[in-house]
């Protein structure tokens, strides 16, 4: 029986001016893909692949928030999410042929709660700020396979990214921005994905009378953002390790053509009649 319905409500109240407060509800559903179902091996290495599995079911998601907005600038909200047979990725180690398999399977269930707030704020009139902050509690809860083992990863998670921005304008319109982004361990799944960070930095500069501008960022500039995976259940522990190029440098050149204004000669004869007719 497919027949099934998926509430969602939405509810917003202006307070006063620049002032409002919501509360929502929802229900969705989230069909496993077909690489999660296709059971041909794929393998990355001689001695990993993954496999996937055609008995998978769709989850369920139910989520409650309440949020507060102030003059449309400065957020926060509060939720609570539960979801049932989460479809998740999980490891299984061999010793006997030293091969790593991956595949998916539903979890009994997920849930995590917490809040979220974000806003910006002009601080003087060459300092601009913005941040977005999202924390909350997480617990993953499933059956190891195999063995039957009851495995509960929950944990804390904070995820805290700001930007500044600087006008220097004693020095030719000189702007100059950072930004650092830093996310907490946290379990996705059968897995704990270790803390990661990412500070990077720009400068921008205008010439010759705003025609040419001229910027420059810097991405990750201390290569702190390294993607690693642990796993450690029914008797098994290995690790998976992650490094895209994520440093690089942008410089960028731009060159104005337009906003040039005609000058008219002195003296120009009008054609009036022209100028009537058009």
């Amino acid at each position: 029986n497919y027949l099934r319905f998926f509430p969602s409500i939405n509810l917003q109240n202006e307070l006063k001016e620049n002032h409002s407060i919501g509360l929502s509800y929802s229900e969705r559903i989230n069909r496993p893909g077909y690489r999660y179902l296709n059971t041909a091996r794929v393998y990355s290495s001689p001695y990993s692949y993954f496999e996937g599995n055609p008995f998978l079911s769709p989850s369920i998601s139910r989520r409650l928030e309440a949020n507060w907005l102030w003059k449309y600038t400065y957020y926060l909200a509060v939720f609570s999410e539960l979801i049932t047979d989460p479809i998740e990725e999980i490891s299984i180690q061999n010793n006997e042929t030293q091969e790593i398999s991956y595949s998916a399977i539903n979890l009994n269930n997920s849930f995590r709660t917490g809040l979220t707030t974000n806003g910006s704020a002009e601080l003087n009139s060459w300092w601009s700020v913005y941040w977005d902050v999202t924390g909350y509690y997480q617990r993953f809860e499933f059956a190891a396979p195999f063995t039957g083992e009851t495995v509960l990863n929950q944990g804390l998670f904070v995820n805290p990214f700001i930007w500044n921005g600087y006008r220097i304008g004693a020095l030719g319109d000189l702007s100059l921005e950072w930004e650092f982004n830093y996310v907490s361990p946290v379990y996705q799944g059968a897995f704990l994905v270790k803390r990661r960070s990412e500070f990077s930095i720009g400068v921008k500069k205008k010439f010759l009378q705003d025609k040419l501008r001229v910027s420059l960022f810097i991405a990750d500039l201390f290569d702190q953002n390294k993607f690693t995976l642990e796993t450690e259940y029914a008797g098994q522990s290995h690790v998976f390790r992650e490094n895209p190029e994520n440093q690089y440098i942008r410089l960028n050149l731009v060159w104005s053509l337009g906003g040039q204004k005609v000058k008219k000669k002195s003296g120009e004869k009008i054609n009036t009649g022209e100028k009537q007719r058009l």
